[in-house]
């Protein structure tokens, strides 16, 4: 079972294109400060889990902090269990086609939603 938390934490990602390569890239120091933070407050507060229980990815590496740097994943690896003991997830990430990509399946005739690519991305 999958639990979506839908809270403050989440603040940070109100864009449609938060947590993507380019809206990572634009963050200041302190906004990045404020991310880690509030992942340390949802780990701690909300869940009161340990960082023997968390499993998280970004884009950006530079949001590990403490009580949950040990679970970080790339954001890139494939189904795996590995990792079937974690109880959660921080997918503080958001993958978007890049032009080269989009261009190629229009070319086949193939429209590709975005939202669900992210989906996939995510439960893979």
């Amino acid at each position: 079972m999958i639990d979506l938390y839908e809270g403050d934490h989440n603040l940070h990602g109100e864009p449609y294109f938060s947590f993507s390569r380019n809206w990572m890239d634009r963050r200041t120091p302190d906004e990045l400060k404020a991310i880690q933070k509030s992942i340390y407050s949802y780990v701690r507060r909300v869940t009161d889990a340990k960082s023997k229980d968390v499993l998280w990815t970004t884009y950006w590496f530079d949001l590990q902090g403490r009580g949950y740097s040990k679970g970080f994943l790339s954001n890139n690896i494939r189904a795996t269990n590995d990792f079937a003991d974690r109880s959660v997830l921080i997918y503080a990430y958001s993958r978007f086609m890049t032009q080269h990509e989009k261009s190629f399946f229009q070319d086949q005739g193939v429209t590709v939603n975005q939202d669900l690519l992210a989906l996939s991305d995510m439960l893979q």
